[in-house]
This record gives structure tokens, C-alpha cells and sequence, in this order.
């Protein structure tokens, strides 16, 4: 449980940032993609999570992304914090191409939103990003 709880305070720690400070780089191995099923108003799963290696690095500005599969190169998003969105437990930024991105402190994930619908106000896709870890 201690161990738990430390893990839980160091997530904190690097990504509370409240766009101010630069961050360590995280470690994600799970990956899951789901699609907004508007009848029943919930995301739904659009395939089995996946195991892989996704690095992310946040620094004030911009994001750092990079993905261990063939096929991916290092990509940097522009992004801006969102304080009115954020909380204790998580801190929301969107990206210049209008994405959603959320950590959440709690469940120690990352929620990433994107295809904004305008017209129902709704992102229509959500990637979920888990099995954190911190790398020094």
C-alpha cells in the first residue's frame, strides 16, 4: 500500500505542473481506443487494450510523444493548460489541433480526446493510456 501511495504522489508530482515547470519523462504499457456511442451516451471499447510502449514528455508548451512500434516517430504536439478544466486529482490541456488531453491523478491514467463533434459538442473518440510509470 505504501508503495501504492508513493507511485500515486510522484504521478502527481511530475504532472501537476499547471503549465509551469518541465516534467520527467512517463512510461505508459497499455493502450485502449474507444469510439462515443451516442445512443447510449458512453465511449465504447473499439478493439482488446494493447501492450506497448508509449513515452510521453511534458514540458510547459508542448508534449513529447514517442511510440515503441514500428512505424512511429517522436512527435510534438503544442498544447496549453487548462485550468478551469483541472482539478486535485487531474489536469486537463488541450492541443492546438483542438484535442483533449487529461491526467488523471486518481486512476493513474491518461485520457486523450479527439474528433470534436461541433455540432453535438462531444469528443467522439477517447484513447486511454495506463500502467504508468515514472522514468529519472
Amino acid at each position: 500500500m505504501k508503495k501504492i501511495i508513493l507511485s500515486l504522489s510522484l504521478l502527481m508530482c511530475v504532472f501537476y505542473t499547471h503549465a509551469q515547470v518541465e516534467s520527467l519523462p512517463v512510461l505508459s504499457k497499455y493502450f485502449e481506443s474507444y469510439t462515443l456511442d451516442y445512443t447510449s451516451d458512453e465511449y465504447q471499447s473499439n478493439e482488446d487494450g494493447q501492450w506497448i510502449d508509449i513515452y510521453f514528455t511534458p514540458y510547459t508548451d508542448y508534449i513529447l510523444i514517442e511510440i515503441d512500434a514500428e512505424g512511429f516517430e517522436k512527435e510534438k504536439l503544442w498544447w496549453e493548460y487548462l485550468p478551469e478544466s483541472s482539478d486535485d486529482i487531474s489536469d486537463s490541456y488541450r492541443t492546438e489541433d483542438g484535442e483533449l488531453i487529461v491526467f488523471d491523478y486518481e486512476d493513474q491514467v491518461l485520457l486523450w480526446y479527439y474528433d470534436y463533434n461541433e455540432k453535438f459538442d462531444r469528443y467522439e473518440s477517447l484513447d486511454i493510456v495506463s500502467k504508468i510509470e515514472i522514468l529519472e
